[in-house]
């Protein structure tokens, strides 16, 4: 339950006797309707004031999320409440790339699958299926005055959801913007961790110098990944799935051989099967990403478990699919025979992914295939 505070606040007491030592301070419960996601700038910038409590301490530091839709993200963590004083740590992602480290120090660059950028909610295409995953809409709330929405799942939004605990869980509440304005942590029933935006700005421009990665640090032999352009119309042997016509209002991006990061299989010689690739067709619009990702283990070793728990749908020729959602988007995937796979993901509905894997048509290419690349391996 969340006890009535002092003006200025609220805090989770649980039936404890004393306050958390983090209030809500900033952020006020509203009456009104729920709030909906209603538009998606392709840029905003959110300054947050980041409180951790450990023991009888709370700690000050200040987060600067920058966010360039729909591939790159630049977030800061400062020392000290906001303005913040030094920046302690960075974590960037651009096209493909992702990079972490503390400034003027050697940090790490990985190669990533093309994917919806780090840190960036995607609410408004998943939030029914959220909550029929357990997510939970609470109450309404204003910070900075604008209104925004509650919703409660055991460890946030970013990955995929699970149903929240009544002492154990965090609270996001999410503007009209679809932008995070208030993160609260609960654990053991005490508030925690409260993450809240003291200034947010939409449609600014970024720099491109923000969303620099500099060169990649582990090769493909190391357990790194690789993404690499290919020619238009290449195709790898065997079955492939060709998308007959653009995604509605979509534009394609290009089309990539993808090797996922996996440490894992490169470092253990009995994982040899389960080294996977693909071939990856990846559309834009706008600030929304859709890609189509198809391709399979070296020696026909299963891709992935499909989870009993989550839901399924038919994908026309593909067969059935496994639905999954986070607050980042959303996948299908298919598992195919011989270790083969097709997926589509983005931050589009699921509706979308299922009708552009429906809609894929199945080509025998013959030999060796026909794969260009214009791009070099990495590292050359």
């Amino acid at each position: 339950m969340v006890a009535a505070g002092a003006a200025t606040g609220a805090w989770y007491a649980f039936g404890r006797d004393e306050p958390d030592r983090i209030d809500r301070d900033g952020s006020v419960a509203a009456a009104g309707a729920a709030v909906e996601v209603t538009r998606t700038p392709e840029t905003y910038r959110v300054v947050y004031r980041l409180e951790e409590q450990s023991g009888d301490d709370v700690t000050d530091s200040t987060e600067v999320l920058s966010v360039r839709r729909p591939f790159e993200s630049r977030l800061e963590i400062r020392a000290g409440a906001p303005p913040g004083e030094a920046i302690e740590t960075v974590q960037v992602n651009a096209f493909a790339r992702f990079r972490t480290g503390t400034p003027g120090e050697d940090g790490g660059t990985f190669i990533v699958p093309p994917a919806v950028a780090g840190d960036d909610l995607r609410l408004e295409p998943v939030v029914d299926d959220l909550l029929d995953a357990g997510v939970e809409r609470r109450e309404r709330r204003e910070v900075l005055g604008r209104p925004c929405q509650v919703y409660r799942a055991l460890t946030g939004l970013l990955g995929r959801p699970a149903p929240p605990a009544a002492d154990e869980h965090v609270d996001v509440c999410v503007d009209e913007a679809g932008l995070l304005l208030e993160q609260v942590e609960v654990f053991e029933g005490r508030l925690v961790a409260r993450r809240l935006a003291v200034e947010v700005e939409e449609d600014l421009r970024l720099d491109d110098d923000l969303f620099a990665v500099g060169d990649t640090t582990l090769t493909v032999e190391q357990g790194g990944g690789a993404v690499r352009l290919l020619a238009p119309g290449s195709q790898p042997p065997g079955t492939f799935w060709e998308l007959p016509s653009a995604p509605a209002g979509f534009r394609l991006v290009g089309r990539y051989s993808v090797v996922p990061p996996q440490p894992e299989n490169f470092g253990d010689p009995t994982r040899i099967a389960f080294r996977r690739a693909g071939v990856s067709d990846v559309w834009a619009r706008g600030p929304d990403l859709l890609v189509i990702d198809q391709g399979g283990t070296l020696q026909g070793a299963a891709p992935f478990e499909m989870d009993p728990e989550t839901p399924r749908v038919d994908v026309g020729a593909l067969g059935e699919g496994e639905i999954l959602v986070a607050g980042t988007g959303a996948e299908v995937r298919v598992p195919m025979s011989g270790g083969r796979f097709v997926r589509a993901y983005g931050s589009v509905p699921v509706e979308t992914l299922v009708e552009a894997l429906r809609r894929l048509v199945e080509v025998q290419v013959e030999g060796e295939g026909t794969l260009e690349f214009l791009e070099p391996a990495p590292g050359n």
